[in-house]
């Protein structure tokens, strides 16, 4: 078992005590703010006319307006809507401003706010939203139509779009009484994010305010974030990288953000080159893709650091980007939707650095052990399963209990790996049936439930295969009932593209006589996956 506290102890000055907090003990920050609302208003008082962020459009919000905007929108939740505290507010928005001030008005009001994915289809929003028990929907104007099915038993919904003409309404709205966060535990939820999927699989993770915190001090004190610092969100600002490791973090030390609606490379770059952006945080996909841009843009002046998550980042990649920005350091981060972003943090350039396969040292604050299929602690260099406990991680899942998290507060993350004798943590597989495009995770079962639906389908089975840009995708090997009329891998492509969300759809589909079972029974994917791998071959 490894310590992150007494690893980065070693190599940054940390300012920590032992807490007990709710019958737990936790190593914790000293001196930061209760939630990132209070994160706020303490960088308005000391940066007031500095930008905190640029919408799409380029609208520059100041921190002193940003705060004003927060207060007057939480006014209207709380007057005209009646939001109080534990109540779920639903977001359903693009990146951008109104996401930004929604989000911290809820916080303020301590009300949980639910991010919900913008690239989802109807049919996947609904399926979350009938588990997440809202009391409030704020969408884009895009997505209000989708959203009778709740407003028809009394959800309130709220549309919004541009930030300005959206709020400028809410602005005569007076808070009737204190905000409910001033008086928040650190352990009350804040926000409500699903991991993969929309069926039953899927987990709603709820974090604290004590969570939330200790990540982003975590990331500001690791990756030296300060006031100078510039970022653009090039991940979904629903991801929890884009809504903590990103958004909260920069609110939280001072800096400026820059939002895009959607990720382009090189508008990134061009924006990079523009507003002198100095640290990143992206995906090994989003990072595939600005290396294809790299002969436009051989400079980048203003970048100090990269952060790379949400996904296994070759080496190759890692030391094309090198290559590419010699004078970057650019950092591996380990992380996941339960252990609120920040769970393992490179503590050097990667790129120049012998342990260029490891995600990095556990964060302060954060136990690490790897245990056999036993339970039991495996010693430095053996494979097991990856399993933490610490400042940083869910205290409960919404409605369900799962073996996943034990009583004492010990998170099996389902994936294998390994430690060094330096505390380098080394993942080698994923435990769980998952695959992670681009960052994106995709449930099998998910899909293959759609797959299921067709009446032709006899058996379906789903799996990860390579890819370049995505560093995994998903494939199908689908048997047909005899008899029945077959469909052609494009059609069947085209009815499951109005059925969930583009990336989750197979990018490869195999018609086949039957599938491959192991010995005890159970659909063979390795073989289905050897399967797409001599096709690529041949």
């Amino acid at each position: 078992m490894y310590d992150g506290t007494q690893l980065w102890g070693r190599l940054v000055p940390l300012q920590m005590e032992r807490f007990e907090i709710g019958g737990r003990g936790y190593d914790a920050y000293t001196g930061i703010p209760a939630s990132l609302y209070a994160a706020l208003e303490r960088s308005a008082a000391a940066y007031p006319d500095k930008a905190a962020i640029v919408d799409d459009d380029g609208t520059e919000v100041t921190y002193s307006r940003f705060l004003e905007l927060t207060n007057q929108f939480a006014a209207y939740l709380q007057t005209e809507l009646s939001i109080k505290k534990g109540d779920h507010i639903a977001l359903m928005l693009y990146s951008g401003g109104a996401f930004c001030v929604s989000f911290l008005a809820a916080v303020k009001l301590g009300a949980v706010a639910l991010p919900l994915p913008s690239k989802f289809r109807q049919g996947e929003v609904l399926a979350l939203l009938e588990k997440s028990d809202p009391a409030l929907i704020i969408c884009d104007e895009d997505f209000a139509e989708w959203m009778a099915p709740l407003t028809a038993r009394s959800c309130k919904l709220l549309r919004t779009g541009h930030l300005a003409a959206s709020l400028e309404k809410f602005k005569s709205a007076e808070l009737t009484e204190s905000p409910a966060a001033q008086g928040s535990e650190p352990l009350d939820p804040v926000i409500l994010m699903y991991t993969s999927g929309t069926t039953a699989l899927s987990k709603g993770v709820l974090l604290s305010h004590f969570n939330v915190m200790h990540a982003v001090e975590t990331y500001r004190i690791l990756l030296n974030i300060t006031p100078e610092d510039r970022t653009v969100i090039g991940v979904p600002i629903y991801h929890v990288t884009g809504l903590i490791a990103l958004l909260g973090l920069f609110l939280y030390a001072g800096g400026t953000t820059y939002l895009h609606k959607k990720f382009d490379a090189e508008r990134i770059l061009q924006c990079v080159l523009k507003e002198k952006i100095t640290f990143m945080h992206a995906s090994p996909t989003a990072y595939t893709l600005l290396l294809k841009e790299r002969e436009a843009y051989p400079a980048l002046s203003s970048l100090r650091m990269l952060a790379c998550g949400s996904s296994y980042m070759p080496p190759e990649k890692i030391l094309a980007i090198h290559e590419w920005l010699p004078d970057v350091d650019f950092r591996t981060v380990y992380g996941m939707t339960e252990t609120s972003s920040p769970a393992t943090v490179f503590p050097s350039n990667t790129a120049e650095n012998d342990y260029i396969c490891s995600c990095g040292l556990p964060v302060p604050g954060l136990l690490v052990r790897i245990v056999d299929k036993n339970g039991a602690e495996v010693s430095n260099g053996e494979v097991g399963e990856v399993q933490m406990k610490g400042s940083v991680i869910l205290r409960e899942y919404y409605h369900l209990q799962t073996p996943d998290l034990t009583e004492d507060g010990w998170l099996s993350t389902g994936d294998v790996g390994y430690f060094n004798n330096e505390g380098y943590l080394f993942l080698s597989d994923r435990k769980k049936d998952m695959i992670n495009r681009g960052g994106e995770k995709i449930c099998s079962y998910d899909v293959e439930y759609e797959l299921y639906r067709f009446p032709g389908v006899e058996e379906a089975a789903v799996v990860g295969i390579s890819d370049y840009v995505y560093g995994e995708a998903p494939a199908a090997a689908v048997v047909w009932r005899q008899g029945a009329p077959e469909l052609t891998e494009a059609e069947l492509r085209a009815r499951l593209l109005e059925k969930m969300a583009r990336y989750k759809v197979p990018v490869q589909i195999l018609s086949v006589e039957r599938l491959p079972v192991t010995p005890n029974g159970k659909i063979d994917k390795k073989q289905i996956r050897g399967w797409f791998s001599q096709k690529e071959q041949r």
